[in-house]
């Protein structure tokens, strides 16, 4: 397992699931827009935002050796 940084709109994409409460839970379109509104916020007010994500080694390599669409 490794851990990859970067902006919420560059990481979201590649995420099907999020962390709640201890419970990795279904990521939907509604979440998806309710996090990107409130990282635009917190970057419209000057603040730095990162998103920290989990990875596997094989997303890495299909990241990496997979066409894009």
């Amino acid at each position: 397992m490794l851990e990859t940084k970067g902006a919420p709109e560059a990481v979201l994409p590649y995420r099907i699931s999020e962390l709640r409460e201890g419970a990795a839970v279904p990521l939907t379109a509604d979440r998806r827009r309710q996090i990107l509104a409130a990282s635009t916020a917190l970057a419209d007010g000057a603040l730095r935002v990162l998103s920290l994500v989990p990875v596997t080694i094989i997303e890495v390599v299909k990241y990496f050796f997979t066409p894009a669409p």
